[in-house]
């Protein structure tokens, strides 16, 4: 039995939100010496910090002296493990869809790629199919043009299975943003 695609992109929303959650708690993990550091040298000046204060242990509460040694190996070792798949990573998240032209532009070539030109008359796209509706008399809104996109009806069928919904929201923003115009 397949998963219902809806559920399957929650559950990649889902992974992506704790992934993110565990960086962040990692740079947080990162950025606590170097507070601790920059208090160091704004409460005791510069020659507080030598290179025995940034490679001795920490002492226990209460006597002086220490360093920084245990903290900053600990961030050296997460930059390490976690530090080439922050600099590679892409810029945009996996899951996010297309804004402004791109999204007209990506809307555009799925209404093609998908053959609705082949049943629709769209003159955005130079389409004159005559099995379904006339989508610039029908103006439909990007909200029922997802859902009848998802869903199907009358003899157009189902693309919840053939397309993300990234992929479907694109779609019906484009014929939404073009029809009967």
């Amino acid at each position: 039995m397949t998963k219902h695609p809806t559920n399957h992109a929650n559950y990649r929303r889902w992974k992506n939100r704790v992934v993110q959650g565990v960086m962040i708690v990692m740079v947080a993990i990162c950025i606590v010496p170097l507070v601790a550091l920059m208090w160091t040298l704004l409460s005791q000046g510069l020659n507080s910090v030598s290179f025995a204060f940034l490679t001795h242990l920490p002492k226990p509460p209460g006597e002086t002296g220490g360093g920084l040694g245990n903290a900053i190996l600990g961030s050296l070792l997460i930059l390490l493990f976690a530090g080439p798949s922050v600099i590679g990573a892409k810029k945009t998240t996996v899951y996010s869809a297309p804004s402004g032209a791109a999204r007209t532009a990506a809307g555009a070539k799925l209404f093609t790629s998908s053959g609705c030109g082949s049943c629709h008359t769209l003159k955005a796209a130079g389409a004159g199919g005559a099995v379904g509706p006339n989508l610039d008399q029908v103006r439909p809104s990007a909200s029922s043009a997802a859902a009848i996109i998802r869903s199907g009806g009358g003899p157009m069928p189902a693309f919840a299975d053939k397309l993300s919904d990234a992929q479907i929201s694109a779609l019906a923003s484009y014929v939404a943003s073009v029809a009967g115009r």
